[in-house]
């Protein structure tokens, strides 16, 4: 009490002490002392240091610090404690409770500061109660990792790794958060930990992973889903591969009214959609996707689901029936097969009676034509087999029956004229024949005299006038009766020794001026007499037959007997041309080229060595002769109803009818303008003449060139004097352009001479007969061959004298 008395009774005098100054008394009295700022209780861990301080404003004289251990009851002075901070090291917890004031000296003092109080806790270990967490963000960002931690004076030290094995330390981050500014999209996958730490223990958090994307970009469809076929069962699918960050999702639409409308297909929000077991319904339905994220929205093309049936084998639903025709008439089989898809069609032939078949080559429709028949083609047999996907099924064999034809007749052969006669059939079977009566060839006395009929010559239907140029000049005539029996008469250097075939060893030449039947040959419906002295026949059948491809020649009776040689390799012939002399080989063989036209249309080039210039084969006392022959494809050609040809194997060009009544041309000689393209050139492949149109019929001579159009006017080109008009335009030595042939109208049959004759091209001839059975013609007429009853050169038309056909 004591103590406090002694402090009340300073106050005490303090204040009587400041009145009485502020009373009167001279101005030079020091300020007074006070505190401004008292110290403050403090809590620290035991071995902080501790830290009181005060502030006072007036005459500051010392400071003396003091400490009570007994509830402020007490006081005790602090050795060395004389300023206005009070510092405190490594308190313990003994300390804990003790109070302190500082006591202030000065003018108007001491006075002293509040009691504060000291406590002073234990040190608690670290432990972490919230870890760091993994974060997310978009490249560009910030990214923050929180730890909450509790114990007694707690430090931080963040870390990072790339590969979760290394760590180190982030400088400067030793705060409970850590923020990690502007990441980069390469920061992504580096993970983060923080070592929390004080005086007593160290702990390391979980690490937690940094995750980064892509700045954010719009969603865009970078491949298209496609369309899809599938057959009615199977599924189909579509897809679409799109980018787009954050990753775009996916929503497939369905529209079955062609793209008007899309809903939405319900699970389908995948980069594919697979759809249901598909029905042919189904066909026709539009599909499309909608991508989109949070920058954009996309849709895709539509596009569409094709259903078709399933497949479904073959089945026929009509056969192919039997077919009777009579030759050479054509015959067609017809088949239908259902089935899914379409079935193909392949049609066979058997020649065995059915045992076997074969495939016809190009036969794929659903009908076979056989453009000509023959009767050798009787009895064989037609089938189809039809394929599709699901299987094979072969129709019905269908029996083709073919009857001969009753006619052999040719009715373009009526009129035929050679180097010295001429020869016509009229309406009733009987042969006219005028010009000179070389070998006997046309019945006739003179040169020039008038037409005459041939006694003998039968019914004919068809008839031909040839020269003999092989053993001298000589004439020979041959008709094919309505019969197909054949008669000839004239030079028997062909005829006596069987027609067609020089006489073998005897260069004697006999005249037969009366027509006589040639036995060897029958069923004929065309033939030529070929410039090698064969004679080459078509049956009725289509087949083909060199008389004298055979010959046996007695030495010792000397008698030659003549045979028919069927040509094998050259399948149904249709049509015959006229030919060219290919000429005699080294060995002394004459040959001779014939252009044939087979029952497709195509066109081929026969070969055919003389009989008589061929080696011998000997058999007993007689030396046996065989024809030799070739047949070749002549190329670039469409398809054709009739070739003919006219000059020597040095000189010659030919002629196409194509089937669509165009014209075609190809030779080696081109200097009269004969080929028709307007120039003097020649060409070697085959090429259509240009302004030719609706043919019915071609004929060349040796240096000229004819055609009839199916309204019975003449075209020609070619060589100035046998053209039967006048040059329009020279090129070469006539006129390369085909122009009317004005005189003569309404023709029904053209021929000439020079196709087949000695190939010199100095006795060219052209006759047509009109429709009212008037002959016309022009050209060479040295013996009266035009029938005007003269033997003047005619360069136009002129008609025959006496002469109807009707």
């Amino acid at each position: 009490m004591r103590g406090w008395g002694l402090v009340l009774a300073g106050v005490f005098l303090g204040i009587l002490m400041t009145a009485c100054s502020s009373g009167g008394g001279s101005g030079g009295s020091p300020e007074n002392i006070g505190i401004v700022s008292q110290p403050t209780d403090q809590t620290v861990v035991a071995g902080d240091d501790v830290n009181f301080s005060v502030q006072v404003s007036g005459e500051v004289s010392g400071y003396q610090w003091q400490t009570s251990s007994d509830g402020a009851i007490t006081w005790n002075d602090i050795a060395g404690a004389t300023q206005a901070a009070y510092t405190r090291a490594a308190v313990d917890v003994s300390l804990s409770g003790r109070q302190y004031r500082v006591q202030v000296s000065g003018a108007g003092g001491p006075i002293y500061s509040s009691a504060v109080t000291l406590t002073v806790s234990e040190p608690a270990p670290v432990s972490i109660s919230v870890q760091p967490a993994a974060q997310t963000v978009v490249a560009g960002q910030d990214a923050s990792f929180s730890v909450t931690a509790s114990g007694t004076a707690i430090q931080y030290q963040w870390q990072s790794s790339a590969d979760g094995r290394t760590w180190g330390a982030i400088s400067g981050a030793h705060a409970a958060t850590l923020v990690v500014n502007a990441v980069a999209f390469a920061d992504g996958g580096k993970q983060y930990r923080v070592v929390v730490s004080n005086s007593l223990s160290a702990v390391t958090s979980a690490a937690a992973g940094l995750t980064v994307h892509a700045a954010p970009a719009a969603a865009q469809i970078t491949t298209q889903p496609a369309s899809a076929s599938v057959t009615a069962g199977a599924t189909a699918t579509f897809a679409v591969v799109a980018t787009g960050t954050p990753a775009p999702t996916y929503q497939w639409q369905r529209s079955s009214n062609g793209g008007s409308s899309f809903s939405d297909l319900s699970g389908a929000t995948s980069p594919s959609y697979t759809t249901p077991a598909t029905a042919t319904a189904d066909s026709g339905t539009q599909f499309r996707v909608v991508v989109s994220n949070t920058s954009a929205s996309v849709t895709s093309q539509a596009v569409t689901l094709n259903v078709a049936a399933a497949p479904v084998a073959p089945s026929f639903t009509t056969q192919p029936a039997a077919a009777s025709v009579t030759a050479p008439a054509g015959a067609t089989f017809t088949a239908t097969a259902s089935g899914t898809p379409t079935p193909t069609y392949q049609w066979q032939l058997s020649t065995d009676g059915g045992i076997s078949f074969t495939n016809i080559n190009g036969a794929t429709g659903a009908s076979y034509t056989l453009a000509s028949t023959t009767v050798a083609n009787n009895g064989q047999r037609y089938r189809v087999v039809a394929t599709n996907a699901a299987g094979t099924t072969t129709s019905n064999g269908a029996t083709l029956t073919v009857a001969a034809a009753p006619s052999a007749v040719v009715s373009s052969h009526r009129l035929s004229t050679t180097y010295g006669h001429t020869l016509a059939v009229r309406a009733d079977g009987s042969v006219l024949a005028w010009g000179s009566n070389m070998s006997g060839g046309s019945g006739t006395a003179l040169g020039g005299s008038a037409a005459v009929v041939v006694s003998g010559a039968g019914s004919a239907a068809a008839a031909y006038a040839f020269e003999d140029t092989g053993n001298g000049i000589g004439n020979e005539s041959v008709v094919i009766q309505s019969s197909g029996a054949v008669q000839g008469w004239g030079s028997t250097s062909i005829v006596g020794s069987g027609l067609g075939v020089y006489k073998v060893a005897s260069s004697a030449q006999l005249v037969s001026a009366s027509p006589f039947t040639i036995s060897q040959l029958s069923g004929i419906r065309d033939l030529r007499l070929l410039p090698n002295g064969v004679t080459l026949a078509l049956k009725a059948d289509g087949t083909l037959w060199l008389l004298g491809g055979t010959i046996t020649y007695d030495v010792v009776t000397r008698i030659g007997t003549v045979q028919a040689l069927q040509v094998a390799g050259v399948g149904a012939i249709a049509a015959l041309g006229d030919a060219i002399s290919a000429g005699p080989t080294a060995a002394g063989i004459r040959q001779a080229k014939v252009p044939l036209v087979d029952s497709s249309g195509a066109a081929k080039l026969l070969t055919v060595a003389s009989t008589g210039g061929s080696t011998p084969v000997s058999s007993g006392t007689s030396l046996v002769y065989t024809a030799t022959y070739s047949v070749a494809a002549i190329t670039g050609l469409p398809t054709v109803s009739k070739v003919t040809c006219s000059g020597t194997f040095i000189q010659w060009h030919c002629l196409a009818l194509a089937t669509d009544r165009t014209v075609w041309s190809w030779g080696t000689i081109g200097t009269h303008g004969e080929m028709g393209d307007g120039t003097d050139v020649a060409k070697t492949t085959p090429f259509r003449v240009a302004g030719l149109a609706s043919i019915q019929d071609v004929a060349a001579t040796n240096f000229a060139s004819f055609a009839l159009t199916e309204s019975g006017s003449v075209y020609s080109w070619g060589n100035g004097a046998d053209i039967g008009r006048a040059v329009v335009t020279y090129v070469g030595l006539g006129d390369g352009t085909p122009a009317l042939v004005t005189g003569v109208s309404g023709v029904a049959e053209i021929t000439v001479s020079g196709a087949d004759d000695s190939g010199l091209g100095i006795y060219q001839r052209v006759l047509v007969r009109t429709g009212s059975g008037a002959v016309w013609g022009w050209g060479d007429n040295g013996r009266g061959e035009l029938g005007d009853g003269t033997t003047a050169f005619a360069s136009r038309p002129v008609q025959a004298v006496g002469v109807h056909l009707n």
